[in-house]
């Protein structure tokens, strides 16, 4: 297998996304010479000390649309000149100036069904935008990498007149030890024992179960909330949960690299994917969190949505609950008396996905 000359290109930062940082890592693992276009965060530190690895921070100091035509523009000029044997996009926002600066070898990576995302449920035009701007390039994709297959049985029927390559690269997450033993939670925020630790993981987003975990909080008296992660509606759900009057049991965290948030979320009791269904992107959602849990040997608690629930029923990683408060407090509850360790399957490790994933690149 030769070795390959790659861009990998992301508009967010490698180091706190696990897809990201499985797919780098994996690619390094066999050798492949990577300049990575990244948007970097604050207060960060480079997790690959490689010759075979270059970072190039790409910052914008842009918001909303201006941020994103800034970051095309940007990402445009940097790539059109340069030489490489394969060049993955790797998220919708990093398609466009991919396709326009390179036609031959592009791989992309569709994480999600980007014209069906919760935050566009009420704006027609922008998922109208989404579309025409995702056909555009889609005929300049060579691959499309999906999270799940039902992402692409929806794209293929949205696109039905173009010719498109799936593979399904799945959202497991790497091995890595932790111990639940080291009880990271209750240490630094100093938890008591008899209370217990509900964790959500993840971007800060309207849609996500956010709400939900404060509304559950609201109702218990032994359960503390933890949300780890960071997004565009983290002030909201601050304000939220202060006029709630919950400051001292709900805990906003934020964000954390990637190998070191694992030994983190074993420090929790349950972790929440109440995952809302009031779109196509939510309601076919595969999140990572719901492996991340398991691999940590902590059970999920996830709403019925058929991705979610074919997983935990198969592999008993958790339980499913409807939308109602009450019987998701009756879930945990459930779980928690139940106490039976998560056996996680190394099928659904990153590992068994790395050896496809080499090879679509390669092939």
């Amino acid at each position: 297998m030769n070795n390959k000359k790659i861009a990998f290109i992301f508009l967010g930062d490698y180091c706190f996304d696990g897809r990201a940082f499985n797919m780098l890592s994996s690619l390094l693992k066999n050798n492949n010479y990577i300049d990575c276009y990244f948007l970097p965060k604050k207060n960060r530190t480079s997790l690959f000390q490689s010759l075979f690895f270059k970072e190039i921070p790409i910052s914008t100091t842009k918001k909303g649309i201006l941020k994103y035509l800034s970051w095309t523009h940007k990402i445009y000029n940097k790539i059109k000149n340069k030489k490489y044997d394969v060049v993955i996009a790797s998220d919708f926002y990093s398609l466009l100036p991919t396709c326009l600066a390179k036609k031959n070898n592009v791989f992309y990576d569709s994480r999600e069904i980007y014209t069906e995302l919760h935050a566009h449920r009420n704006s027609p035009i922008k998922k109208i935008i989404i579309k025409y701007i995702e056909k555009f390039c889609l005929k300049n994709v060579y691959k499309v990498l999906v999270t799940a297959k039902t992402d692409s049985l929806f794209l293929q029927k949205l696109y039905n007149n173009l010719s498109i390559n799936f593979h399904t690269i799945y959202n497991y997450p790497m091995q890595i030890n932790t111990n639940k033993g080291d009880n990271y939670l209750r240490k630094n925020f100093n938890i008591k024992n008899q209370n217990r630790i509900l964790i959500y993981q993840g971007v800060i987003q309207k849609g996500r179960g956010i709400k939900k975990l404060v509304n559950i909080i609201k109702k218990t008296k032994n359960f503390v909330g933890f949300i780890v992660g960071s997004g565009e509606a983290e002030d909201y759900y601050k304000e939220y949960v202060k006029a709630s009057f919950l400051e001292n049991k709900i805990y906003f965290i934020g964000e954390f690299p990637y190998i070191d948030l694992l030994q983190i979320t074993a420090s929790a009791d349950v972790g929440l994917a109440l995952i809302s269904s009031n779109s196509i992107s939510y309601k076919y959602a595969l999140p990572n969190k719901l492996f991340e849990y398991a691999i940590c040997g902590v059970p999920c608690l996830s709403h019925n949505i058929p991705n979610m629930k074919k997983y935990i029923s198969k592999y008993q990683l958790g339980l499913c609950v409807d939308n109602s408060t009450t019987n998701q407090i009756e879930g945990i509850n459930f779980l928690l008396k139940k106490n039976k360790p998560i056996k996680f399957p190394n099928s659904l490790s990153w590992k068994s996905q790395e050896k496809k994933f080499i090879n679509i690149i390669h092939s």
